[in-house]
């Protein structure tokens, strides 16, 4: 792959996301974009954005029904919409700085991917994914307690 998921650069991100990896590989995947995965013949994070979506979803709800144990489901479920839905997971994004470590492919790159909100959307579901694949239900809890809650 490209400089950006060297080694150091790994170490890097996992410095900003506040988790060591037992699974380096996990932590590349969740950072290569499918453009840079079309160019490559590479795999792409689009699993693990699709994981880490339910992952975040269920933590977040499990939160919300603990935390409010009269509310309604129509209201935790208003609730839960707001926490998840694209701009907030965009604002935490980029709040950890973690755009720079997207492995974006050229036309990509040139579009300037690391600042597109779907893009850092999808790479922080992605790496939630990762997250819960390497470290389990507890480790995506305490990293989505901590960024979200």
């Amino acid at each position: 792959m490209s400089k950006i998921c060297s080694l150091k650069s790994l170490r890097e991100c996992e410095g900003v996301i506040g988790y060591s990896f037992r699974k380096k590989a996990l932590l590349k995947l969740a950072l290569t974009h499918s453009s840079f995965a079309s160019e490559n013949n590479l795999p792409s994070n689009e699993r693990l954005e699709f994981l880490g979506d339910a992952v975040l979803s269920l933590i977040i709800a499990t939160f919300l029904y603990k935390k409010f144990p009269l509310s309604p489901e129509g209201k935790l479920t208003v609730e839960r919409a707001e926490l998840v839905n694209r701009n907030n997971l965009y604002d935490v994004s980029k709040g950890l700085g973690i755009g720079k470590f997207i492995v974006l492919g050229k036309g990509e790159e040139e579009q300037g991917g690391r600042k597109n909100i779907s893009n850092l959307a999808n790479l922080l579901e992605a790496i939630i994914g990762a997250l819960y694949l390497d470290g389990g239900y507890s480790s995506a809890r305490l990293f989505i307690k901590h960024h979200f809650l």
